[in-house]
């Protein structure tokens, strides 16, 4: 491999990193926003409720 190639691949590989940690906490915060609206629920809404049920579900993937 050319040598030329080295700092763009090196570019795409701290880019990834980047983008990683960055779905990383938009993820943390999106099951903090989750978890803050579903305490705000009852038991029963939360059983009889199916958004609530689908949420749930993403929020424990």
């Amino acid at each position: 491999m050319p040598a030329a190639f080295i700092p763009f691949f090196r570019r795409i590989f701290f880019m990834a990193c980047a983008m990683k940690i960055h779905l990383k906490k938009n993820a943390a915060a999106n099951g903090l926003e989750l978890k803050e609206r579903l305490q705000g629920l009852t038991a029963t809404d939360v059983t009889h409720s199916r958004k609530s049920k689908a949420a749930i579900l993403i929020f424990h993937i």
